[in-house]
């Protein structure tokens, strides 16, 4: 399967990783790898492990619903997420968030640290 720029799989230390990269990417790229990343959950329909980069994203308000609706879509397949790059303020709200809903997400600063989590249990 080809997946949009910002959407790959690694392999490090042995374990798989969805690296998902929102970097400077305009909108409708933001969507598309999104809905890349949706289907391939639900293709895999297995555990995964999710390293995603957020670093200067400013998302517009149906993005936000579009990830909402998204995370309802897949919240039945378990993950482990490291977001990388939320500012202090967003990462606040968005630990704040996680915390309602259950989720699995953990924030970091740069990307070794997320990446350590993604492969410690």
């Amino acid at each position: 399967m080809s997946y949009p720029d910002g959407l790959i799989k690694q392999t490090i230390e042995g374990q798989e990783i969805i690296v998902v990269d929102y970097r400077n990417k305009p909108e409708e790229q933001l969507f598309a790898i999104a809905e890349a990343l949706q289907e391939m959950l639900l293709a895999e329909n297995k555990p995964n492990l999710r390293l995603v980069h957020v670093k200067g994203v400013d998302p517009s308000s149906s993005f936000r619903v579009f990830l909402r609706k998204m995370g309802k879509t897949i919240g039945h397949i378990p993950s482990k997420v490291a977001v990388i790059g939320l500012s202090p303020t967003k990462r606040v709200v968005m630990q704040a968030y996680n915390k309602m809903l259950g989720g699995s997400m953990r924030f970091y600063d740069d990307e070794k640290d997320g990446i350590h989590y993604l492969l410690t249990d």
